[in-house]
């Protein structure tokens, strides 16, 4: 389970990163089509850590890193419904993951 686990992490930096060349590309060419691509790929990194341990720290902080990248786009496409939903989300990721920690003591 451990190796399968760290595979599933492996993949989702690799989605994560690639993510963050075409935003940051997508960005100073002003490439809209570069920026909907970084858009699709954080959001394939959330899936793939969806049925992950959070209280694993790489796990969490590549969730949060993806959604927080993720709201970031649409907050710069006017989604704001959308920002909020993900904000709530990042919130209770870290809520949760921290009441696991607070009870493993």
């Amino acid at each position: 389970p451990q190796s399968t686990e760290a595979l599933v992490i492996f993949c989702a930096v690799i989605l994560f990163n690639a993510a963050v060349l075409l935003h940051q590309n997508g960005m100073m060419h002003h490439n809209t089509h570069m920026i909907d691509r970084a858009q699709t790929l954080y959001d394939g990194c959330l899936h793939f850590l969806a049925g992950q341990d959070l209280g694993n720290d790489m796990v969490l902080l590549v969730a949060v890193a993806a959604s927080n990248n993720l709201a970031q786009i649409e907050l710069e496409k006017g989604m704001v419904d959308s920002v909020n939903d993900r904000l709530e989300t990042v919130l209770g990721l870290v809520r949760g993951s921290t009441r696991r920690r607070i009870r493993q003591m």
